[in-house]
């Protein structure tokens, strides 16, 4: 484990060296544009966002969904097929579909024609869905809350289907709270649940409890997964770290580190 700290000499000469930069470059102004319910967006509560293969971006909030094409926002809701109104999760899969989850355990879905609500007796129902992933198979993974993780094998065919659908929970390894998940480059899936970081292992199909010597006693509250097959890590303490598979090593920046 490898502890960063930079000494206030190094902070001293960074803050001089930037300083001089500023002074002797052309300063630079960031312009964000906001976009509020006045701007057409059906709610202000915006809980996901993606962009779907013709650079429309798609918001799912709490009382539906807004997709805005840069110039004009369209609204949807149940009236034009979701199966409910509270979007908490979408995915744009690699055919192009548009899934989107709900608070009430649903999923809806859109083609690029039409919306239309997933009818199926496996989907957690009366279960929040924090997030939606689809590894290198093709599997469509719902974390959720009080259900664990949901896999549908192939999300374009038969939902109706048992033999379509695998589910984990804490009777299999995993927790009956999952709030995301990844696949990384060997095919492991990751989840990110309430107990910590839970791994199944492509070989086994058994899961792993993630385990580092210097990994912060504190709740991980995010992770993400990067190009270089590095992990990063959030904590509830305010540490970030980096976790590199391969080494087990693992990098702890902290607060002094990157500010307040």
């Amino acid at each position: 484990m490898r502890h960063k700290k930079f000494s206030l000499n190094v902070i001293q000469k960074l803050a001089l060296f930037f300083l001089f930069i500023s002074l002797s470059a052309y300063s630079q102004t960031y312009s964000f544009d906001n976009y509020t319910v006045q701007s057409g967006i059906v709610q202000s509560n915006v809980a996901a966002i993606v962009q779907d293969n013709n650079g429309d971006v798609w918001l799912g909030t709490g009382s539906g969904v807004s997709r805005f094409n840069g110039k004009t926002v369209q609204n949807y809701s149940t009236d034009d097929g979701l199966a409910d109104n509270n979007v908490t999760a979408m995915l744009l899969d690699n055919t192009g579909t548009i899934w989107f989850a709900h608070a009430n355990g649903a999923l809806s879905k859109y083609d690029g024609k039409k919306f239309e609500a997933v009818k199926s007796d496996f989907l957690p129902k009366d279960k929040n869905i924090f997030a939606l992933h689809q590894d290198k198979q093709g599997r469509l993974w719902i974390c959720t809350a009080q259900f664990g993780a949901l896999a549908i094998k192939n999300p374009h065919r038969d939902l109706t289907d048992k033999n379509n659908f695998l589910h984990y929970a804490s009777k299999d390894g995993l927790s009956e709270f999952c709030f995301s998940s990844f696949d990384d480059k060997q095919g492991n899936t990751w989840f990110l649940t309430d107990v910590g970081i839970k791994i199944l292992n492509a070989q086994s199909k058994k899961f792993d409890f993630l385990k580092v010597s210097g990994m912060p006693a504190a709740l991980v509250t995010s992770f993400f997964y990067d190009k270089n097959e590095t992990v990063w890590l959030g904590f509830s303490n305010g540490t970030i770290s980096n976790y590199d598979p391969q080494t087990a090593v693992i990098t702890n920046y902290t607060k002094d580190v990157y500010g307040t």
